[in-house]
């Protein structure tokens, strides 16, 4: 699946952060004042009831109650942990305390390796001696290792913790199944992913907590391309939580994958009506828009999701195909070097602006986009399509055709990369090949008027006149109004002496296009016409 599938997969946060400081501060014996009174260091005291909270049953404080809003207070936590570590008069059990509450500070200022240090070095405290409190830093640190995109770290310290008898509630256990499913759901082990997912459900099927696991058995579904079974899993994620916005987009983007533009965009206005600032669902509306031709419309949406983030990349790409698709190429080519300059990685944005530059003639700018696609994804077929189309417009038919030999190796079945090359070859007296590309565009698709055309023409050059008149007479039937096709079969007619013939088709072609020369030298041609050997 393409295009901008936020949110679904679910990171579940810091559930097994709590869990473990909780018990981390119960194994110290320290009561909400005494563990208040660690809080204390160069930063200042961070007193219980502000940002971080000491309960009255001594736990330590929960990661949900350290705000992501205060740069400060972190930094006065971290300094205040410091503290407690280097003091000579702590305790292991103290400074493994203090190590695991400054690794949550740390991970809230997305300094994850330090996170991850932290939670290592608390396994060498005498928290590591116990097998309990051994699996809440495992899980702590697993957490981190999702979050710096370390999974296979993560999938190792997550089995570390279900292999070993650490007493885990069947909550517990399901989380953490769920969080090493999504682990393995990014690593591509996606049939490991799916046992976790399932195996998490099947713990309590009756949670209505497994919404968020269905939605992450749906996302791996989306990406083995499953469509129905995907839709299927969402459903049944929207049935235990109607008012989850990600189900609804999740939803949503697999029913657009499978072409249902108009319930995919249902469920992402479903999605707008719950959650009116998501810009996933503005931009998926946006892109449902533009598909369907209705690119004035699908501004709003974009606008929309701008508003939420005035750097989304993905927004301003969908702004750009709006007005593109609107024929208003300047501001496409802006919206989308706005785009390219926030995500250098988006391809899309690099060849759309490419097609930008294609239709205002400025073909270098559009080669350089197309080669900077290329150069990101080898695989991209429509890059090398495209450029190819630049290239033969300047006159390079040799790199041309290289390119649209490498579109059809990369997809043997693209009409427009067979339909040039032909062309091309045909300009470069390469008649059977042309021939035969011309032949394998209209075997794929019988209704391409300029693949039977051009076949037609090859056919002319080859001398193979029935060929040419059979195919040139599809070209005519499809169309009866292709001067061109008349042109050239009036010259496939008189070139087996089917004067009549010839003549009537030289008439149409005169009919149909001013520049036709006047009847009497038309008449020349037929009049003098070879008398080839027949085809």
């Amino acid at each position: 699946m393409t295009g901008g599938a936020v949110g679904r997969l679910i990171l579940v946060g810091l559930a097994g952060c709590s869990i473990g400081l909780a018990s981390a501060a119960h194994a110290a014996g320290r009561d909400s004042e005494q563990l208040g009174a660690w809080l204390v260091g160069e930063g200042g005291r961070v007193a219980p009831g502000g940002d971080v909270r000491c309960d009255p049953d001594g736990t330590a404080p929960k990661a949900d109650e350290i705000p992501e809003r205060s740069h400060k207070r972190l930094q006065d936590i971290i300094s205040a942990c410091t503290g407690v570590i280097d003091g000579r008069r702590s305790s292991s059990a103290d400074a493994g305390l203090a190590l695991r509450i400054r690794a949550i500070a740390y991970y809230r200022l997305g300094e994850f390796d330090r996170a991850v240090a932290d939670e290592t070095a608390a396994l060498k405290t005498d928290m590591g001696r116990s097998h309990t409190e051994t699996a809440h830093v495992l899980q702590d640190r697993a957490l981190v290792y999702l979050a710096q995109g370390d999974y296979r770290g993560a999938i190792a310290d997550y089995t570390a913790v279900l292999q070993a008898d650490a007493g885990l509630k069947t909550i517990e256990v399901a989380r953490l199944l769920q969080n090493r499913g999504v682990a393995y759901r990014h690593i591509g082990e996606t049939d490991k992913a799916m046992a976790d997912f399932k195996d998490a459900m099947a713990l309590n099927p009756n949670n209505p907590e497994n919404a968020e696991i269905l939605i992450d058995l749906a996302s791996v579904h989306d990406s083995r391309h499953e469509t129905d079974a995907a839709i299927t899993a969402y459903s049944a994620a929207l049935a235990r939580r109607p008012g989850d916005v990600r189900g609804w987009i999740g939803r949503a983007y697999a029913e657009r994958d499978k072409g249902d533009r108009v319930a995919a965009e249902a469920d992402a206005r479903k999605a707008i009506q719950i959650d009116p600032n998501s810009a996933a669902a503005h931009k998926l509306v946006a892109e449902l828009l533009i598909a369907s031709g209705h690119a004035e419309s699908a501004v709003e949406d974009t606008e929309r999701a701008l508003k939420s983030n005035p750097k989304d990349a993905d927004a301003l790409k969908f702004r750009a195909d709006a007005a593109l698709a609107s024929g208003d190429r300047d501001t496409a080519i802006a919206d989308y070097g706005q785009a390219v300059a926030l995500n250098p990685n988006l391809i899309s944005a690099f060849n759309n602006r490419g097609v930008a530059y294609l239709g205002k003639g400025d073909y270098p700018h559009a080669i350089a986009d197309f080669t900077t696609v290329i150069g990101l994804d080898a695989g991209q077929v429509s890059a090398w399509t495209n450029r190819g189309l630049a290239r033969e417009t300047l006159g390079d038919d040799a790199n041309a055709i290289a390119d649209f030999s490498q579109s059809l190796q990369l997809d043997p079945n693209i009409v427009e990369a067979l339909r040039q090359r032909a062309f091309l070859e045909e300009r470069g007296g390469l008649h059977a090949a042309a021939a035969d590309d011309y032949g394998r565009a209209v075997a794929i698709d019988p209704s391409n008027e300029e693949a039977l055309r051009g076949k037609g023409f090859a056919e002319l050059s080859l001398n193979r006149y029935d060929a040419a008149v059979a195919d040139l007479s599809a070209a005519v039937a499809l169309n009866p109004k292709d001067a061109a096709a008349y042109h050239f079969r009036a010259m496939a007619y008189a070139g087996r002496n089917d004067a009549k013939l010839a003549l009537a088709d030289y008439a149409s072609w005169r009919r149909l296009d001013p520049n036709a020369p006047p009847e009497t030298e038309t008449r020349a041609k037929v009049t003098f016409a070879p008398n080839p050997p027949r085809h």
